[in-house]
């Protein structure tokens, strides 16, 4: 596998050229290009498809566990998100109703938060090109 670099269209920062392992799924493209428009990633809701171009003009859309080399997506291509189906609510949701997980007489266990995981050490499938 190899680097590639294409021109992702950004809402947020407009056209910029970004260099892209190609062996990365559209998943693992989708969860960093959130990070790089300041979207926040949630992962129970598909907010956004990954769409691809040749022209910038006709696009397709990227399956999720569809890796770009495999979808034939090469130097000098367009990237773009966009809004994708949005999930149907779900109505117990919507107006739960309460439960009690646990017996009035056994003790509720306490949860400690995690230490918030330092972002400086991760590692991208693509690189911001100047």
């Amino acid at each position: 596998m190899e680097s590639i670099i294409i021109t992702y269209i950004s809402k947020r920062n407009g056209e910029m050229d970004i260099e892209l392992f190609n062996g990365a799924s559209a998943a693992q493209v989708v969860e960093e290009l959130y990070e790089l428009d300041g979207i926040e990633y949630q992962w129970k809701n598909e907010m956004y498809d990954l769409e691809y171009a040749v022209d910038g003009k006709s696009w397709k859309k990227l399956g999720r566990k569809e890796r770009l080399a495999d979808a034939g997506i090469w130097d000098g291509m367009y990237l773009r998100l966009r809004p994708g189906i949005q999930p149907i609510p779900n109505p117990a949701e919507q107006n739960p109703v309460e439960q009690k997980p646990f017996a009035p007489s056994a003790p509720v266990p306490s949860v400690v938060p995690e230490e918030p995981k330092q972002p400086d050490n991760k590692e991208y499938v693509w690189k911001l090109l100047e």
